[in-house]
């Protein structure tokens, strides 16, 4: 613990956790770190501290984040990356279509359960597209919901049998006949601007339309990216529906 709070302590801004590791460190002292391989188990009288002794073991071995200068390494940081593409569709299609037209994650009304054994009460349930983009002009309302895995991870460019029947749902329960499933595409060897959409299928049923798009995310963390992403997202997605 003591070595752990050594190694935190060149990182800490706030003066009052600074002094804290500080203090730490002095009433700990002396210790003699033998490094990971070394540590033996905690006794189970002093099983309290097994969260301290196993943080510190964490922030040692780079767990989390590694602290040595000049480099950054973060094996144990996971980010939930199906929720991060769906942010930043959202993020796009806000910046391209303006937030009074883009309703995220709004609730529609598809059809009424029954639960047994008298079947009488009825509830309602409701599904939940990822956006819905109103009309305005030549625009039509259309439907963009994100989509992380499917067959195109596989090589196979096509969409999944699942999210064809989850489209339909949303297309039914909120009256609207342009459905976009929205994937981030695979890395090729060209790089394309980001927001770059290319359709992989096309899907109808009777008027209903469903895209299977793939959209270039590479690239977007730089100066002025986003802004281009958003860009591409408007222009490109519109057009793809009036092929």
């Amino acid at each position: 613990m003591s070595a752990a709070a050594s190694e935190l302590l060149p990182e800490v801004r706030d003066p009052a956790a600074a002094a804290g590791l500080v203090r730490m460190i002095g009433e700990l002292a002396p210790q003699h770190w033998k490094g990971v391989r070394g540590r033996k188990p905690i006794p189970s009288r002093h099983r309290s501290w097994s969260p301290v002794y196993d943080l510190s073991i964490d922030i040692l071995t780079g767990l989390g984040v590694n602290y040595t200068k000049g480099c950054v390494r973060a094996p144990g940081y996971l980010i939930s990356t199906w929720q991060l593409w769906e942010n930043l569709l959202t993020i796009g299609a806000r910046l391209c279509f303006g937030k009074s037209v883009v309703l995220s994650q709004k609730g529609f009304e598809l059809g009424a359960k029954k639960k047994a054994p008298t079947m009488h009460k009825s509830s309602p349930f409701s599904v939940y597209p990822d956006c819905i983009i109103e009309a305005k002009g030549d625009r039509p309302r259309m439907i963009l919901d994100a989509k992380y895995k499917g067959h195109i991870e596989k090589g196979q460019s096509r969409i999944v049998e699942s999210d064809i029947y989850e489209a339909l749902a949303f297309s039914k329960a909120a009256n609207c006949k342009h459905i976009i499933l929205a994937y981030p595409a695979l890395p090729r060897a060209n790089i394309f601007p980001p927001g770059t959409c290319s359709v992989f299928e096309k899907v109808e049923v009777d008027k209903i339309t469903i895209l299977g798009v793939q959209i270039e995310t590479r690239q977007i963390s730089r100066r002025g990216a986003l802004n281009l992403f958003a860009e591409n997202l408007s222009h490109q997605l519109t057009e793809h529906l009036f092929d």
